[in-house]
């Protein structure tokens, strides 16, 4: 038996002060502190990708309309459809009889609206004046919208918009030079201004200021505004539409779309174009000669039912499939923004409590969040909503990145 046990002495233990038996507080620390840095980095990532998508990004949009595609064509919603009826036009504008001929014969494939993207020329010989007159009147006691803008002039009198608007403070407030328009804008009055067309910019100008510092609309304005609106947008017609700091647009359905300093729609904004159809009028007329003379085309007919009509030269298609970009894009109803803002705290409290979960539990609520979301997602789309799928998305990715994260630390300890 040892000695010290026989003396009733205790055994030596080591040393207070060995390096092998002090408590690792270093790497304890440096690992709390790395978990805590990435709870915080994650958090901020949910917040900008709900700020992201609620902004209206038109990045967004693009991915969306891409999914939209991958989906089979009984899941899609209704989309607006934007045909260029084209034709060609003389230095003073569109001859008079080849518009008159043209909305002649739209009238009989019923489109929700016509745009005349340009002006026309003056009426020679004078047959074309009542001719011209005559269609307009039949087709708008029918139900058809027709927009044809006005240069403006001095004697305009513009359609006044009655916008929410709200000013940042001048320190945010971000620099815009939107275009000066001559003429004075009424409530009675529903006349829109015709943009410029010069510069290489594929452009949808949507407004303009007068002298007095009113806020006036283009034709492209109200094609996207129009009461008789495709599919989805009937919210148009209730509550109001915000304008905020001139570069921000939420309409009555939630919808948010970005503006550039010159209060126009551009593709530089992410907005990209859609393919649309464009018929040339001699197609048209031809195909109109058909029909009246009892030939069928059911599919040529569809073209053009409910749709928006664009009347302009062949070089107009670049706005015009820009303009069925945004249709489509406020086809959709969108959630609150302070719901959205709701949700957004959901994930968060969601991404910062499952670290206190085990390793099954992360794993299930993270697949079961990115399930609903999907699926959530997808038959929304059905009905015409359009759900914020990626900030749930990117919290159930982030539960599931914690597991390792959570080893990593858990080693260095």
């Amino acid at each position: 038996m040892s000695l010290y046990y026989l003396k009733g002495s205790k055994p030596p233990g080591p040393h207070p002060a060995s390096p092998a038996n002090k408590p690792n507080t270093n790497h304890s620390a440096r690992g709390g502190h790395y978990r805590k840095l990435f709870t915080l980095c994650g958090i901020l990532l949910i917040i900008a990708a709900a700020i992201l998508q609620a902004a209206g990004s038109g990045i967004c949009w693009t991915w969306e309309r891409k999914l939209l595609g991958i989906l089979p064509a009984s899941w899609q919603p209704p989309m607006p459809k934007v045909l260029l009826l084209s034709m060609g036009a003389e230095t003073e504008g569109f001859p008079p009889l080849d518009v008159a001929i043209a909305l002649r014969g739209l009238g009989k494939f019923h489109p929700a609206r016509v745009l005349i993207h340009g002006r026309i020329a003056p009426a020679t010989p004078s047959e074309a004046v009542p001719l011209m007159q005559g269609v307009l009147s039949r087709l708008r006691e029918e139900g058809m919208e027709i927009i044809i803008p006005q240069s403006p002039s001095s004697e305009s009198r513009w359609k006044f918009l009655p916008l929410c608007c709200y000013e940042l403070p001048q320190e945010l407030t971000p620099q815009t030079t939107w275009p000066l328009a001559l003429g004075k804008a009424v409530p009675s009055s529903k006349e829109s201004f015709l943009p410029s067309s010069e510069g290489a910019t594929v452009a949808l100008p949507l407004f303009a200021m007068t002298d007095q510092g009113e806020i006036i609309g283009s034709l492209w304005w109200k094609a996207l505004t129009s009461p008789s609106s495709p599919p989805s947008t009937a919210p148009f017609s209730q509550g109001p539409i915000w304008l905020l700091g001139k570069r921000l647009l939420i309409f009555p359905n939630h919808a948010a779309i970005l503006l550039n300093r010159d209060g126009a729609l551009t593709e530089e904004s992410s907005y990209t174009t859609i393919d649309s159809k464009v018929i040339p009028l001699a197609d048209f007329l031809l195909k109109l000669e058909q029909k009246e003379r009892g030939s069928l085309s059911p599919d040529f007919d569809a073209l053009w039912d409910n749709a928006t009509v664009v009347i302009g030269v062949p070089e107009d298609l670049p706005r015009v499939s820009l303009l069925a970009s945004i249709q489509a894009r406020l086809a959709f109803h969108y959630l609150p923004i302070l719901l959205q803002a709701a949700l957004c705290l959901l994930w968060i409290f969601l991404f910062v409590l499952c670290s206190r979960f085990t390793q099954m539990a992360r794993v299930s609520g993270a697949v079961i969040l990115m399930l609903l979301s999907v699926g959530l997602s997808l038959y929304a789309l059905h009905a015409g909503w359009l759900l914020p799928w990626i900030p749930p998305l990117l919290a159930s990715l982030l539960m599931l990145i914690t597991i390792p994260i959570l080893r990593i630390f858990a080693q260095r300890r």
